[in-house]
């Protein structure tokens, strides 16, 4: 079996069968199919034991509801025979070659192939900006560039040994799981080339684990992935990565601000903050970030996070939007 697919999966019956159609539908076709349910309540194992009735290369595991998919990512690893491995999510889609396309760039000598990706707003029916782009417009790149692109994992196919070597797992139950676990691998050092080729649509949704309300709350679990970052980051004497990890942090902690209301959620503001400045006591200083942000920027940065005026803000953005 030359490359194994994991797709978690959490009650997806209206939109997993798309998914593993456009894997079924590749033109390289020596692959298996380990999709992870993470106990969903609806028809999605009778989707998958129908698929797998019809093609045997698509394999359901069951296993016990986490809310987050990090624990189906481990277990998928665990399980997986190929040679290369590739997590899909299950409301994404493969363009048709994707699997050809990433394994051409594949040899002994490299790790990581990483491909570029379409953005698509399923609600309004049309394609996004891709976040991506200056990464993909670039002919050479290296490990402080990985630091700048989407970590989500579907557009990149890694070398199995490499993963199981890094001894890097995803963190479970914890929320932007995917984020720790791709710049641990980065600071491996992985081998990687990059694919220019849009080889995936990333789809965008309203009650996606990204962007549901329900998940709110969660987001201060990024504290715990930057955790396994820097620990990870100590572990590998990744200094000449130091740019790139500084860059990401901080850009990071300041969005993650973004998603709390300033009137009501202020202590979780606060322990993000506090994060922030143990681990870049001077953050506002450092070329990371004033390469990063504008001047206009950077001022409402140093009125939000620096002079912490939470109160003033949010009702200046609450009467504007009145």
């Amino acid at each position: 079996m030359l490359v194994s697919v994991i797709v978690p999966v959490y009650n997806g019956e209206s939109f997993v069968l798309e998914t593993l159609r456009s894997i079924q539908n590749q033109t390289f076709t020596d692959f298996e199919v380990l999709v992870m349910d993470d106990g969903s309540t609806d028809r999605t194992k009778e989707i998958v034991d129908a698929l797998h009735a019809e093609d045997s290369r698509f394999n359901f595991v069951a296993l016990l509801h986490q809310g987050a998919p990090g624990h189906a990512r481990n277990e998928g690893l665990r399980q997986a025979k190929g040679t290369y491995l590739v997590y899909f999510d299950s409301d994404d889609k493969m363009e048709t070659t994707m699997l050809e396309d990433m394994l051409a760039l594949m040899d002994d000598d490299t790790d990581l192939v990483i491909g570029n990706a379409r953005y698509y707003d399923v609600v309004n029916k049309c394609e996004c900006d891709n976040e991506m782009s200056h990464f993909f417009s670039k002919d050479e790149h290296t490990y402080n560039d990985l630091f700048t692109i989407n970590p989500f994992p579907c557009n990149k196919m890694y070398r199995r040994a490499f993963l199981l070597n890094t001894g890097v797992w995803y963190l479970e139950k914890v929320f932007n799981q995917d984020l720790g676990y791709f710049l641990c691998n980065v600071m491996h050092r992985p081998r990687f080339k990059v694919q220019h080729k849009v080889i995936m649509e990333y789809h965008i949704r309203p009650n996606s684990i990204t962007t549901s309300k329900k998940t709110l709350k969660r987001h201060k679990d990024i504290l715990k992935v930057f955790d396994q970052v820097f620990e990870e980051y100590e572990k590998c004497d990744a200094k000449d990565m130091e740019y790139g990890l500084y860059e990401m942090f901080i850009k990071t902690m300041i969005f993650k601000v973004s998603f709390f209301d300033l009137l009501r959620d202020q202590e979780e503001i606060k322990e993000i903050r506090t994060y922030l400045y143990t681990h870049a006591p001077k953050w506002y200083k450092r070329k990371e970030y004033l390469n990063y942000y504008s001047f206009k920027k950077r001022i409402y940065n140093t009125l939000l996070i620096r002079m912490q005026l939470y109160g003033l803000i949010g009702n200046y953005k609450k009467l504007k939007k009145g």
